[in-house]
């Protein structure tokens, strides 16, 4: 009989505790969805910039590779790698939000004054592509080295 009352008595005292504790784990369910949302958010985001960044790379590249290709012929003056560099600046657009801008320059950098065979100029190709993110201008630069007769 006693162990009846007992369990009664305490019964009786205890009542509100399972919604205080219900409550409880609700608030700290719902901090760690929090966290959890701001990640996934993150993730999301920083995939996203790193898709437009792979592009701007590739855009960037072809820039290069077009002055590479260039050279594939005869000689070629450090006026036929300017005049092909900029015929390179027209803007590209992928999507309606995706907008590209290229920009490639040509510098000579070296001019070689040496009487080894094969000695010429040295000239610094950048590839520069900016694209507006939403939130700033970005951008991405390739260099390469062309060598152009004198």
């Amino acid at each position: 009989m006693r162990i009846m009352t007992f369990f009664s008595k305490l019964k009786k005292r205890e009542r509100g505790v399972l919604l205080v504790d219900s409550l409880m784990g609700i608030v700290v369910l719902a901090i760690g969805l929090v966290g959890v949302l701001q990640v996934f958010t993150y993730g999301t985001q920083y995939r996203a910039d790193a898709s437009m960044r792979q592009k701007a790379v590739q855009i960037a590249a072809e820039g290069i590779e077009k002055m590479k290709n260039v050279e594939a012929g005869t000689t070629v003056t450090l006026t036929d790698y300017q005049t092909e560099a900029a015929k390179i600046t027209e803007p590209i657009k992928l999507t309606d939000s995706e907008t590209f801008q290229p920009t490639v320059t040509v510098e000579e950098i070296f001019n070689g004054t040496t009487n080894i065979k094969g000695d010429s100029k040295v000239l610094l190709v950048t590839s520069l592509v900016q694209w507006n993110d939403g939130k700033k201008m970005q951008e991405v630069t390739l260099n390469t080295y062309v060598t152009a007769e004198e």
